[in-house]
């Protein structure tokens, strides 16, 4: 539905402009609206539930520290746009969750923020294939990866409130995408 959607903006785009556009040129707009609508929705939809669960500010702490450090650590990648629209959907809404009951389900949140330094440290960031690192660009951003754990522990220490719990949360989340990436491409090497 994103594609359709995609490809009738897209053409809907080049027609206003009235500028003549290569085929390959089309297919980079139809891609750059795909990338714009599963980010977008995701978004608008979990900024909802935060109006409506009163948990607005949790909700965006947890969102953008998820964002900025899975750019930089990567992850498992959906296969489809459906359902990495559900999952990223979801596990934001889990936040919630977490914020409302986090001494039964998050009660040791400096111990899963070391571990989530320490999966860092090992793995990060996964391969997408979509991007080729260099060995320069590969140790870059698992410094900055691991720095943005390191700062998330702080705000942790200093604060513990739930605005700390939900930046832990989002760095636990994309760490188990991480660990999800890795056990997927292991399976993929031994059938292929």
């Amino acid at each position: 539905m994103i594609k359709k959607y995609s490809k009738k903006i897209a053409h809907l785009l080049i027609n206003y402009s009235k500028t003549p556009s290569t085929e390959e040129n089309i297919d980079i707009y139809i891609y750059g609206l795909e990338c714009f609508f599963n980010t977008i929705i995701p978004l608008i939809l979990l900024v909802v539930w935060g109006i409506f669960s009163k948990t607005i500010i949790e909700t965006l702490c947890w969102l953008s520290s998820f964002c900025i450090f899975r750019h930089y650590a990567g992850g498992f990648h959906a296969p489809t746009q459906f359902s990495c629209i559900l999952c990223s959907t979801m596990l934001g809404i889990s936040n919630y969750f977490i914020c409302e009951y986090q001494g039964v389900l998050f009660s040791k949140p400096l111990l899963i923020t070391g571990i989530c330094l320490f999966i860092c440290i090992l793995f990060s960031p996964i391969d997408s294939g979509k991007i080729v690192l260099s060995p320069r660009e590969y140790y870059k951003r698992k410094l900055i990866s691991s720095t943005i754990i390191i700062i998330g522990m702080a705000i942790y220490l200093i604060t513990k409130n739930s605005i700390a719990i939900s930046v832990v949360y989002a760095f636990f989340c994309a760490c188990i995408l991480i660990l999800v990436s890795l056990f997927f491409n292991k399976k993929r090497r031994y059938y292929y």
